[in-house]
């Protein structure tokens, strides 16, 4: 079974409240993705670094506000992008949904038939793991779309193949800030480096900063990871090896421990 992505313009009321989260004054834990909604719209930081003395619900209707303004903007030609990541997308599917179960060796599941990518105004990519959907921006090109395609559906049989190795595991565990999450962010960057991936889109898998700054005994931690994974046995022998390691270290690897 092949699972096929569709590329859906999403509006923005469906996902304001995410913005906005990442936007609150006292987050400071997400600092990285407060940083790259600004760094797509400089425009609302001038408005939010601006104000002084206003409650969380002014903010967030200035926020509201402003993407409702940029949808209003942009819409004909989010649709337009919508259209042109499809095509593109489609001429890699199968080949890339191939590659991404011999990589995790598993098969993808029946319910997997069908996976939705969200363009949106969004800078940021969640990945919703029970409803086999993720967000694009539509600002991007086909290329970096197809990365980031790469990156957020390998986290969909990722977790079907952590399951199989783990059958204990607890789906809340899949999310922040648990530390089966950072794992699960931690190994992608590494295993779509894998050729089998690369043959079908050479780039550069996304990595974190705040995971490849961090070192472990004078040793950076993807490093650990990474030697995991190409001394695995198989793919399973490589998550029980980074799990191991990650939960002996897991004060390192841990940052939103207090989100």
């Amino acid at each position: 079974m092949i699972p096929k992505v569709e590329f859906k313009v999403r509006d923005i009321d469906e996902y304001v409240g995410m913005l906005q989260n990442f936007l609150v004054l006292d987050n400071h834990s997400w600092a990285s993705k407060t940083n790259s909604i600004f760094k797509a719209y400089p425009e609302l930081k001038d408005k939010l670094e601006g104000l002084v003395d206003v409650s969380t619900e002014q903010r967030n209707q200035i926020i509201y506000e402003f993407f409702t303004k940029e949808e209003k903007e942009n819409k004909p030609k989010m649709n337009e992008k919508g259209i042109e990541f499809q095509k593109s997308w489609d001429e890699i599917n199968d080949a890339a949904m191939s590659a991404i179960s011999e990589v995790a060796e598993i098969a993808w599941p029946e319910k997997d038939k069908s996976i939705t990518a969200h363009v949106s105004l969004s800078p940021i990519c969640p990945r919703y793991i029970q409803e086999r959907r993720y967000m694009v921006p539509w600002f991007c090109n086909t290329h970096n779309i197809k990365r980031i395609s790469f990156h957020e559906i390998f986290h969909f049989i990722y977790f079907e193949k952590w399951k199989s190795v783990f059958p204990d595991a607890k789906k809340e565990e899949f999310e922040a800030p648990h530390l089966v999450w950072h794992l699960s962010e931690i190994v992608p960057g590494i295993a779509l480096r894998d050729k089998r991936i690369q043959n079908v889109l050479e780039h550069e898998p996304n990595e974190y900063e705040e995971y490849t700054g961090c070192r472990i005994d004078n040793k950076p931690l993807l490093g650990y990871i990474r030697e995991f994974y190409e001394q695995r046995k198989d793919f399973e022998d490589f998550l029980k090896k980074s799990w191991n390691f990650a939960k002996q270290h897991e004060q390192d690897i841990n940052f939103f421990r207090n989100v």
